[in-house]
């Protein structure tokens, strides 16, 4: 069958005009498409933790020198001319970092005082060493009396979280000759607690 030259104008007239018409009637949008969004939701808590590393302090045996005493022992030092025995020469304190995922202030509580565990004549001393300025507004950084039982004392304002932020309490004891007697000995335990940053 042979399909003149204007038999196929007019067809072809006529689909353009289908199809013009069909796109003013549906206003020259486009159908079968629709469009949604989903949602992601998460939260992240806070997670104030201070972990201890370094858990303890053992500073040996000796004794207080008749006539030179008193001894004091210390963590970062050598025992004094007063100390004799086998103390240990800077054993090295406890040492804390923040393990959680945000800045925090830590507590420090003692279970005695320093006369009830050493004697009333002798004390116990403690500081704070930032190990790497993680720390704001630690306190204290020279060696001060510990005479509070089961007082919260701050010792960090804002402990950091970075890697490596790790403190340490140093601690010293001075021992006279009145309390240095033999069998002398005794344990202090310590609390560290983190709380939201000052």
């Amino acid at each position: 069958m042979n399909v003149s030259n204007k038999t196929l104008a007019v067809l072809l007239i006529a689909a353009i005009v289908v199809s013009l018409g069909g796109t003013l009637l549906s206003g020259g949008q486009k159908t079968g498409y629709a469009t949604t969004a989903g949602t992601v939701n998460y939260s992240v808590s806070d997670n104030l933790v201070v972990n201890f590393t370094t858990t303890n302090i053992d500073f040996g045996t000796g004794f207080v020198v008749e006539s030179a005493g008193p001894c004091i022992i210390a963590s970062d030092a050598a025992p004094d001319a007063g100390c004799g025995g086998s103390f240990e020469s800077s054993p090295g304190g406890l040492v804390f970092e923040n393990i959680g995922n945000t800045a925090c202030s830590v507590n420090m509580s003692v279970n005695d005082t320093d006369t009830n565990f050493i004697g009333s004549t002798s004390d116990v001393k403690v500081k704070v060493t930032d190990g790497g300025a993680y720390c704001t507004g630690e306190t204290p950084t020279a060696y001060t009396a510990v005479n509070d039982t089961d007082v919260d004392n701050t010792i960090c304002s804002s402990l950091a979280i970075t890697g490596g932020n790790s403190m340490t309490l140093d601690f010293q004891l001075s021992i006279s000759e009145a309390d240095g007697t033999s069998g002398t000995a005794g344990g202090l335990t310590i609390n560290i607690e983190a709380n939201d940053a000052i």
